[in-house]
């Protein structure tokens, strides 16, 4: 468990607050998923790590990936 903090603390860490552009115009079923979808999108990043892969499947018309963390681990490991 020690490890997992010690990973999130750095990622926290790194990270950078971000003003998301109001002018966004909604995508997705479930408005909670939103924000994460808009941050995607103008962060410009390769993938979304989720366990609700259903909910966040247009990110793929942006060029994003939708993986599940198991997803993510195997193309880390060169196994995908």
């Amino acid at each position: 468990m020690e490890d997992i903090d010690d990973i999130l603390d750095a990622l926290c860490a790194a990270a950078e607050q971000r003003q998301l552009e109001p002018a966004w115009i909604p995508r997705l079923t479930d408005p909670d998923d939103e924000p994460l979808l808009q941050l995607a999108v103008e962060g410009q990043v390769p993938c979304i790590v989720t366990r609700n892969t259903r909910h966040l499947q247009p990110a793929r018309a942006f060029g994003i990936e939708v993986l599940t963390p198991a997803e993510f681990l195997a193309k880390l490991r060169g196994n995908t």
